[in-house]
């Protein structure tokens, strides 16, 4: 489930479809069903500008595509985009969007390999891809909603931190932190609107069910992350 930044539609994610739920009018005005019987949506990501939504897609054995809805004059109608990278059977497992819109960020697989892409959304092209950031398969991925940081965490409970770089338009994700975070097992990030901090929901050791939140100094302070970790009853 996801609030776009306007307030005012919510995304209600499964495996078959994402809905888009009005929250003026108090009812679900639009859905997209997944493209064909073998897959499963894994993720969506309101853009900043709540005008778009970008969804991911599994279906393991396929060549899968990154979805797009745009919307017209509101989400009654929308446009329909397909980003695909025909080079390998990919399959799509998270999404997020870039500070400024210009870029879509994902993570995918193809067999025993995970990448982490950049695509240009003018262009509806990848335009670069990291192979294997992680060890073992990401769990959720998060862009900070100031800077071009972005933080992947995967199923070892390890933290990355990466920036996206721009150098003459040559583009790179460059890993800034790598750490572990306190707590077993770890499903989902979310970064504070000042971007000064994002918290990770856990499991936590069987007895417990733990938050961590790690303080970020931005830009042009020197950078450091902090943490703390709260026990939720």
């Amino acid at each position: 489930i996801e609030l776009s930044k306007d307030e005012g539609i919510i995304t209600i994610t499964n495996p078959d479809s994402v809905s888009i739920l009005d929250i003026q009018k108090r009812k679900i005005i639009n859905t997209f069903k997944k493209p064909f019987v073998e897959a499963s949506i894994t993720d969506a990501a309101i853009s900043n500008d709540s005008r778009k939504i970008a969804i991911a897609v599994n279906s393991d054995n396929n060549i899968d595509s990154i979805y797009v809805l745009e919307k017209s004059l509101d989400w009654d109608v929308v446009t329909n985009y397909t980003l695909t990278d025909t080079t390998l059977n990919y399959s799509y497992f998270n999404i997020d969007w870039s500070v400024d819109d210009k870029f879509i960020i994902t993570t995918s697989r193809y067999k025993t390999s995970r990448f982490l892409e950049l695509w240009d959304y003018a262009t509806k092209k990848k335009i670069f891809k990291i192979f294997n950031p992680h060890n073992v398969n990401i769990s959720d991925i998060s862009v900070s909603p100031i800077e071009n940081l972005i933080v992947t965490i995967d199923l070892n409970s390890n933290i990355k931190v990466w920036e996206l770089t721009n150098n003459l338009d040559i583009y790179n994700f460059e890993e800034k932190y790598n750490f572990l975070t306190n707590s077993f097992l770890n499903n989902s990030i979310v970064w504070s609107p000042d971007a000064s901090r994002f918290a990770v929901g856990t499991t936590g050791k069987p007895i417990d069910k733990l938050l961590a939140v790690y303080a970020v100094k931005t830009y042009p302070e020197t950078e450091d992350i902090s943490d703390s970790v709260f026990s939720i009853v």
